[in-house]
């Protein structure tokens, strides 16, 4: 009797820790604005509960070649990782930093407290 009540006190607790990880993100689009190369780009990051679910850039300034080559390599990593914290592209610094800044943004506006 003793240990079927603590298989059921662990399977309860293993499922309060999943309800407790299962929030968050507040779910849905986030639209943040950071400095790209020439002015400012606005992103649009989609979250679930659980996970950012796309990343766009939406409207930039940048040379299209740099922006597009960063949107390529960054959002999939980005993704991948479900993290902001990626490599710069070298030669597309300043598009690079405005990305990441801008996911960086909307993961903490997102982010259930």
């Amino acid at each position: 009797m003793k240990k079927r009540f603590v298989i059921v006190a662990l399977l309860a607790f293993g499922a309060a820790m999943v309800f407790a990880q299962a929030a968050r993100f507040n779910p849905g689009a986030v639209t943040t604005t950071a400095g790209g190369y020439f002015g400012d780009m606005r992103v649009e990051v989609v979250f679930n509960a659980n996970e950012i679910v796309s990343i766009a850039i939406v409207e930039h300034n940048d040379t299209p070649v740099f922006a597009n080559m960063v949107a390529q390599r960054l959002v999939p990593v980005m993704l991948e990782t479900q993290s902001h914290d990626v490599d710069i592209i070298a030669g597309a610094t300043y598009t690079s930093e405005g990305l990441i800044e801008a996911v960086r943004l909307a993961i903490a506006q997102a982010t259930r407290s």
